[in-house]
């Protein structure tokens, strides 16, 4: 009997497996989209603005465009942020999180999304530089100085991630006009 209750379990934990990895984190390999190969886009700066707390710098970000301007939905897309501080990446999953609760935001994938983060993202040094980018698949991809370290294939994740700096409900809304080019 305990058998057949170990042989069901298996089945169990690796359906589960394949149908949670469907349509989540697609690591990236030498095999798949290269840094070179996102960085084909000819991106033109739409805006640029920096993210200080009392007396920190936190970051300074830039949003890029093929055209330089911005349209909601666009694709491909480019957010860059390049940290002046040290920040542990349970940090940014964390803010993440709360920002997504802040705005209302509420997706079936997003405990997911913030799993995958976690192996994604590294901590953070200053000077490094976190770029995501949407191509024209609506697939989301990151790189950390410039080298390839993930994606994300479900379509969904690239608006609720771009939400956090360009939403009309963000937290940093002086921010965000600055990345939309509103305000100089």
């Amino acid at each position: 009997m305990s058998t057949s209750l170990n042989a069901l379990f298996m089945i169990l934990l690796l359906s589960t497996c394949s149908i949670a990895s469907a349509n989540t984190i697609k690591p990236i390999s030498s095999a798949d989209i290269t840094a070179d190969e996102l960085n084909q886009y000819s991106f033109k700066k739409v805006g640029e603005a920096e993210l200080s707390v009392l007396f920190w710098s936190i970051y300074h970000s830039s949003l890029h465009s093929l055209d330089g301007s911005f349209i909601e939905k666009q694709r491909p897309i480019k957010l860059e942020i390049n940290y002046l501080r040290d920040i542990e990446a349970a940090d940014l999953i964390s803010k993440t999180a709360d920002e997504w609760q802040q705005q209302g935001l509420n997706h079936a994938n997003q405990n997911i999304w913030l799993e995958q983060l976690k192996i994604i993202w590294p901590n953070i040094k200053e000077n490094d530089t976190l770029t995501f980018i949407v191509d024209l698949q609506n697939q989301s991809h990151f790189l950390f100085n410039q080298q390839s370290i993930g994606s994300i294939s479900d379509e969904d994740f690239a608006d609720h991630f771009l939400a956090i700096w360009l939403s009309e409900k963000t937290s940093r809304p002086n921010l965000r006009k600055k990345l939309l080019g509103i305000s100089k």
